[in-house]
């Protein structure tokens, strides 16, 4: 059963959500038309965009995926988020979007969705099949932040599985998820996990409490979706 929950306005547009903890409180980035480039585009660098949020229910920390600002940090304090990455390898992140935690290690994991088209261009980065997108980690115990993909067509979804083995990663242009092993035999190696899928422009992925995933889509083209490692639900939304 989905319930929807309706934000306080002027808010709207919410990319990702966060849970303290299971069916607790959440946070979710949101547009609010005054300070993120709603009204004047021009002002989206200088306020930011939160996309990718990711909670560490250990250490309290909120991780947020600025397309503007990249990799934030902020406690569960309400306090100013702090600035902890914006490059990897001397290339500045362009579109920062996506982000999870790997329940195991603590390390985070996130994407740069472009390394051409930052958020007021992404329609452009469509247009001509961008796929210069990264797949990132970030280690908290020494800061340092390391390119695990290269080359993924738009990636704005990411998830780490419940044992912290794998993760699976949206290619929004190319339309499918890819699967980096974390661990075992296949360590640091990738895959196709699903393509040819009927829907269009995966987006967030989340895990789900029996192991499974949550995968958004913009739209769908059939009542189905035609693989072994998916299944179709239904669709929510306007």
């Amino acid at each position: 059963t989905f319930r929807q929950i309706f934000l306080p306005p002027p808010a709207f547009g919410p990319e990702s959500i966060a849970f303290e903890s299971p069916g607790g409180a959440f946070y979710t980035g949101v547009s609010d038309a005054f300070c993120d480039g709603t009204t004047d585009p021009n002002k989206g660098p200088i306020c930011g965009r939160p996309f990718g949020l990711a909670y560490n229910s250990f250490t309290r920390l909120l991780y947020i995926a600025d397309a503007y600002y990249g990799l934030l940090v902020a406690d569960s304090n309400g306090r100013l988020a702090k600035q902890i990455a914006t490059s990897a390898e001397g290339q500045p992140f362009v579109f920062h979007n996506a982000i999870d935690i790997d329940p195991v290690t603590g390390n985070v994991y996130f994407t740069d969705a472009s390394a051409v088209y930052d958020l007021r261009n992404s329609s452009k980065a469509a247009q001509v099949n961008d796929s210069t997108a990264r797949l990132l980690k970030y280690d908290p115990r020494t800061s340092q932040v390391t390119v695990l993909l290269r080359n993924l067509s738009r990636a704005v979804g990411l998830a780490v599985s419940p044992d912290g083995s794998f993760l699976l990663v949206s290619e929004a242009i190319g339309n499918r998820i890819r699967r980096y092993w974390l661990t075992g035999p296949k360590a640091n190696t990738a895959e196709i996990f699903l393509s040819n899928i009927n829907v269009v422009r995966p987006q967030n992925i989340k895990r789900t409490p029996s192991g499974g995933f949550w995968i958004a889509a913009a739209s769908v083209k059939q009542n189905s979706v035609s693989s072994r490692n998916a299944s179709f639900i239904g669709v929510y939304g306007p």
